[in-house]
């Protein structure tokens, strides 16, 4: 009789086991992703014309810290920060619960075969710390709208303007040869400057797949926001412009030599490059370009904004991040948060 039950129990238990490995394995294989509204972003525009380094999401800033192989951390409220196991990350978009982000571990030395591979686009759970890769190539742009990521795609011979949905890594297209450096959502639209023959801004309606004129110009990086088109013109010098699209109105905010930039409300920061006049040096200004104050001379790069704060670079160190306030003291320090006493 003892030998019955024993038996009986092995059995139950052999049960249970496949019953749990049966569970795991449905729940491994159903994507319990929630779709996204139509108007989802998951970073703002000039942050991913930035490299996407920094972003905001529900009183958090998220961050690829470079002296730690572009791992992300996590800024609390209190000043207190978390580490994650992402590493080599760009092109942070946060959205619902989920981060999505680029990847480019071809410079992180020796590799594991149990390592993830090189390149792709991720997404992750914030809760359950759950990946999941949604292409495997490289790609510069990664630019969340609605539940679809938008890419400009490497290949090994070209490059493209690329479609990913966020549940379904099977749901993928290349839209354009053209590779579009997408960054600027808004409302189900995408903003961009034509590459082939002209570098008129265009609209992209991501609910249709159809693109139309929308502001004729010689434009560089556009940015939508609250009615405002910012650009910079190709034809005036690289003067950093901005266009109300109500009143039909154009103010230029700089007449120098603006090759990249980024904006907040009524902030704007832009990096001043003029090897005519020797002119190396990042700014902050208004919309109108009554209030320019110098924050540093030296060339900049990676112009990201998160939690009243701007975040940037020396153009020569890509391991320090430095920042100054959005509407304070615009004197620059060195970002320096205590990252390696975390576990």
């Amino acid at each position: 009789m003892s030998k019955s039950k024993d038996q009986l129990k092995l059995v139950a238990a052999v049960l249970i086991l496949i019953a749990v490995v049966l569970l795991l394995t449905v729940l491994n294989v159903i994507d319990f992703t929630p779709e996204n509204d139509i108007t989802a972003t998951g970073n703002t525009a000039g942050n991913l014309y930035n490299g996407g380094y920094f972003c905001e999401y529900e009183d958090k800033i998220y961050f690829s810290w470079p002296s730690d192989d572009h791992r992300v951390y996590c800024m609390k409220p209190d000043g207190s920060f978390e580490k994650t196991d992402i590493t080599d990350a760009f092109s942070l978009n946060i959205y619902n619960g989920y981060l999505y982000y680029g990847r480019n571990g071809a410079t992180s030395g020796p590799r594991s075969f149990l390592d993830r591979r090189p390149f792709g686009v991720y997404r992750v759970s914030l809760s359950s710390g759950r990946s999941k890769v949604l292409c495997s190539s490289l790609c510069a742009y990664v630019c969340l709208s609605g539940s679809n990521l938008f890419l400009q795609e490497y290949t090994d011979t070209s490059y493209y303007f690329s479609r990913v949905n966020i549940k379904n890594d099977k749901d993928f297209e290349r839209i354009s040869s053209a590779g579009y450096p997408i960054s600027c959502a808004d409302n189900g639209f995408l903003y961009y400057s034509e590459l082939n023959g002209n570098h008129n801004i265009y609209r992209y309606d991501t609910r249709t797949g159809s693109a139309e004129l929308f502001y004729k110009g010689n434009c560089f990086q556009p940015i939508y926001e609250n009615g405002l088109l910012y650009y910079i013109d190709l034809a005036d010098g690289y003067a950093l412009k901005c266009y109300d699209t109500s009143s039909g109105s154009l103010s230029t905010i700089t007449n120098d030599r603006c090759i990249n930039y980024n904006v907040s409300g009524s902030a704007v920061f832009y990096q001043i490059e003029n090897p005519d006049t020797g002119h190396y040096a990042l700014y902050r200004n208004n919309i109108q370009g009554t209030a320019a104050e110098l924050i540093a001379s030296g060339s900049f790069c990676h112009i990201n904004i998160a939690g009243g704060y701007v975040y940037f670079q020396r153009f020569n160190d890509e391991y320090t991040f430095y920042r100054a306030s959005l509407t304070g003291s615009a004197q620059m320090e060195e970002f320096m948060p205590d990252l390696w006493s975390l576990k």
